[in-house]
């Protein structure tokens, strides 16, 4: 394997939500190991940015939410997915023999990941929320909702497809272990 890295991220520098400061963190580690870092988000443009810890694409998303409803954030994410499938097919000999990773719960939009799977990368997932255990237990998706059966589907498509896993807590971790049947 390549000394390279993809991070796919909903976010990243310059803001500073949660998502772009993980994804800043790993990018930064990493490339003071060694490792090549690339990082695919969204953006207002289409443009590479060289920053120090990583090479920036930023995917422009035609979709803009003015609400966060679920329904809105789905469309931006499936508008996401989208771009970000056809960035990889493009840089399928880039990607092929590096590591992808995708860090959840961007379900929806991190499904291209499975995609650069395709191409030879190995898939690194990051939990940082169990979906959709997460939104059953604050009350968003009833337990037997579309939505979770939705949203367990997609889970259990990144669980047999990753080649790493590892999450932000413990308990995540132990979760996750009596979940998910190792390979």
């Amino acid at each position: 394997m390549n000394r390279v890295l993809w991070i796919h991220s909903d976010s990243y520098r310059p803001n500073a939500n949660a998502p772009a400061n993980r994804a800043f963190a790993f990018a930064n580690y990493m490339s003071q190991k060694g490792v090549k870092v690339n990082i695919i988000t969204i953006g207002e443009k289409d443009e590479v940015v060289e920053r120090p810890e990583a090479t920036v694409y930023y995917l422009k998303n035609s979709f803009h939410y003015k609400n966060k409803s679920i329904v809105h954030r789905l469309c931006d994410n499936l508008t996401f997915s989208s771009k970000t499938a056809k960035f990889i097919r493009k840089h399928k000999k880039d990607i092929k023999d590096s590591y992808y990773m995708v860090s959840l719960p961007e379900y929806i939009s991190g499904l291209s990941s499975i995609k650069a799977k395709k191409y030879g990368a190995k898939l690194i997932v990051d939990i940082r929320d169990i979906w959709p255990e997460v939104a059953i237990e604050m009350g968003y998706f009833g337990q037997n909702s579309l939505k979770t059966k939705i949203f367990s589907y997609v889970a259990k498509k990144y669980y047999k497809a990753f080649d790493y896993l590892f999450a932000v807590s413990k308990k995540k971790t132990e979760y996750l272990k009596a979940k998910v049947k190792p390979s």
